[in-house]
């Protein structure tokens, strides 16, 4: 499956100039840990809105969800067909100690959305993932809702589960989504 769509061309959405244009890029080949996504869902977060404001140069688009059409090598707990999401934090060393402690948000070798994939957004038809850095999106959980949720939803749960301990009470404010929990 994945040798049908290693070079076939798909569309991304870059912010350039003050407006969406659209691009054309080729699917790579996976590496042993990439997981091919057919995008279908993506939620619009104000990170996409600050690079499209300032003119980077990249693919827009860190909140999707969408169809596993390929998978690495060494991939094991993703197969063909399964419905996952991610999109923001896509990668690290896997190595370091920041790593190794659940802190891998801070590798110094870490990728994230604007700072490294520039061609890999999911305001596209494809987004290529690493399997540590996707999961599968529960039956029961639509895809409409859970695109937004892999940006504003894993912030405020890394906040979560990084501070607040049983019998705390907390509140969660904001505006234009919400979190069911």
């Amino acid at each position: 499956m994945a040798s049908a769509l290693v070079g076939k061309e798909y569309t991304i959405y870059r912010g350039l100039q003050g407006k969406v244009t659209a691009d054309t890029v080729a699917i790579p080949g996976p590496g042993p840990h990439d997981v091919i996504i057919r995008i279908t869902h993506s939620g619009v977060c104000y990170t996409d809105y600050e690079f499209f404001k300032n003119g980077a140069p990249l693919a827009l688009g860190h909140e999707g969800v969408g169809i596993v059409e390929a998978i690495g090598s060494a991939v094991t707990k993703l197969k063909l067909g399964d419905r996952v999401g991610g999109g923001f934090h896509n990668n690290s060393c896997g190595a370091c100690h920041l790593c190794l402690t659940g802190q891998d948000i801070y590798c110094s070798e870490r990728t994230i959305f604007g700072f490294g994939g520039y061609n890999n957004g999911t305001f596209g038809s494809y987004f290529i993932g690493k399997e540590g850095y996707v999961h599968k999106i529960p039956e029961s959980m639509s895809s409409q809702a859970a695109a937004p949720l892999q940006c504003a939803g894993a912030t405020v749960y890394g906040a979560l589960v990084n501070t607040v301990k049983p019998r705390d009470r907390v509140g969660i404010i904001g505006i234009g989504g919400a979190l069911l929990i």
